[in-house]
């Protein structure tokens, strides 16, 4: 009985990594893309000079110079002379596809660290970048709308009238309710979400990457109407492949060749 008993407890201790070794691999792998990643932002810092971001007058447009982008892999993606997105304005980005636009964005809101060159922003300017798959946080639906920001129930009378208005009549009474939104709801129900944290966000500087390819047109041009009436002030850039955004633009700015072609105004803008 004690050479049976010590046996069980041998075979149950050596088990172990039979039973963990699922999960000390998934570690392993999880740790070791971490490391490559750390590796490589410290060596594209160390071999290159990087973007130069500088603060210019609070009125003024955001400007490009000089600016190349490049893939993860150092190869070119982009080269921008000279870009200027004017102030006040409502500018559609266009392009044939992995030409560089989503980069292009990523790029002025800080977050592509593959880039060389210039980009003067207004000072104290506010951005706010909606990507086409919207980041949704587990949990009440209240947190998921103002993420990154703190909730607060003094704006659940502005949230309902908000998801109303972009129609989403079916979430207004579910606030509070908690749940995995990102798999709760549809892209194009994600999408409109963010509308609604846009206009509660009230950005200098709205970065539309494909935030509307989910919507059909009809729901498409009430997000634009919607975003004109409750951010009056707020200069919009967006990148898309539909005609119809360009009625939604006073200028547009084409991606070809691994060029930005010069800004130009739109004929005219529709109501």
């Amino acid at each position: 009985m004690q050479t049976a008993s010590a046996f069980g407890r041998v075979e149950g201790a050596l088990s172990f990594f039979v039973k963990a070794y699922p999960q000390l691999a998934e570690w392993k792998s999880v740790i070791e893309r971490l490391d490559n990643f750390e590796r490589n932002i410290a060596d594209t810092a160390s071999r290159r000079p990087g973007l130069e971001v500088v603060e210019c007058s609070p009125q003024r447009s955001i400007s490009a110079a000089h600016l190349a982008l490049e893939k993860p892999d150092n190869s070119p993606l982009l080269t921008i002379d000279s870009l200027v997105l004017a102030a006040g304005e409502t500018t559609l980005v266009t392009g044939r596809s992995d030409m560089g636009k989503s980069t292009l964005l990523r790029v002025l809101a800080s977050v592509w660290p593959h880039a060389q060159g210039r980009i003067e922003i207004p000072t104290g300017a506010r951005l706010l970048v909606l990507p086409q798959r919207p980041y949704l946080p587990e949990g009440p639906l209240r947190e998921a709308i103002t993420y990154p920001r703190a909730s607060s129930t003094n704006e659940d009378r502005r949230i309902a009238a908000l998801l109303r208005q972009v129609g989403l009549y079916a979430l207004v009474d579910r606030i509070d309710e908690e749940a995995n939104w990102q798999q709760r709801l549809s892209l194009g129900e994600q999408q409109r979400l963010t509308i609604v944290r846009a206009v509660l966000f009230e950005p200098d500087w709205l970065l539309l990457d494909e935030a509307t390819a989910s919507l059909d047109e009809s729901a498409e041009a009430m997000v634009y109407k919607l975003l004109r009436e409750e951010l009056p002030r707020a200069s919009i850039v967006s990148v898309g492949h539909r005609s119809t955004l360009l009625a939604f633009h006073t200028r547009r700015v084409h991606l070809g060749l691994g060029q930005v072609d010069e800004a130009e105004p739109m004929p005219e803008r529709a109501s």
